[in-house]
């Protein structure tokens, strides 16, 4: 008999995660910018078992509790985070890399133009990341 390709890298199901909370591990952390306003950007990925999930967190003044959240999530039991600290972005990476923490993803609908309008279509779900659920994982997920 001859051989079989076996990803595991890919196995468990579908590429994006579904509605619900998931145990996931942050897999890529990429830098950028917004399109219009040019905010910089990280562009995280977390992943698991089941599936994975994208979303940018800004890197502006206005948008850091998000990034602080998710960050504190990651390192729960971190005795030194406490007060107001400045880090580099290579620590804000570093402290995010790999580590594991429990989102929350959302169903969103898309739309669709229909008699003149945008209406909802309910037939297309969108996998989004709630922009405030950042707890400690639970369990490991892979």
């Amino acid at each position: 008999m001859g051989k079989f390709k076996m990803n595991f890298d890919n196995a468990g199901g579908g590429k994006y995660l579904k509605e619900g909370l998931h145990d996931v591990k942050i897999v890529k952390i990429e830098e950028g910018e917004s399109k219009v306003k040019k905010t910089p950007l990280l562009k995280i990925t977390f992943k698991n078992v089941k599936g994975e999930l994208s979303d940018d967190f800004y890197l502006s003044e206005g948008a850091m509790e998000r990034l602080t959240k998710l960050f504190m999530a990651c390192n729960d039991g971190d005795e030194t985070m406490k007060g107001e600290k400045e880090l580099t972005l290579a620590q804000i990476k570093s402290g995010l890399k790999d580590k594991m923490v429990q989102i929350r993803v959302v169903g969103e609908y898309g739309s669709k133009f229909e008699n003149g309008d945008y209406v909802e279509d309910t037939s297309k779900v969108y996998s989004k990341l709630d922009p405030w659920h950042f707890e400690p994982a639970e369990e490991v997920p892979f």
